[in-house]
């Protein structure tokens, strides 16, 4: 995980950048963190944990920091 803890505005908690890359041309309905299902929408990939989300442009993924 890297270190920088932020905030991702229209969603709740704190997240980190984590290295999984998220893949909207090769599967994008899996998580590239837990391989559950989730989906694309408005430019995010939302996993079903609702602990991981990912930037569908460039697969950036985030980790929800527990808290």
């Amino acid at each position: 995980m890297l270190d920088d803890i932020l905030e991702i505005p229209g969603l709740s908690g704190k997240w980190t950048e984590v290295s999984a890359r998220y893949d909207y041309s090769g599967d994008k309905c899996k998580c590239p963190v837990c391989s559950k299902l989730g989906f694309p929408w408005g430019g995010w990939f939302s996993c079903e944990s609702q602990e991981h989300v990912s930037l569908v442009a460039d697969g950036r993924t985030f980790v929800k920091v527990p808290e």
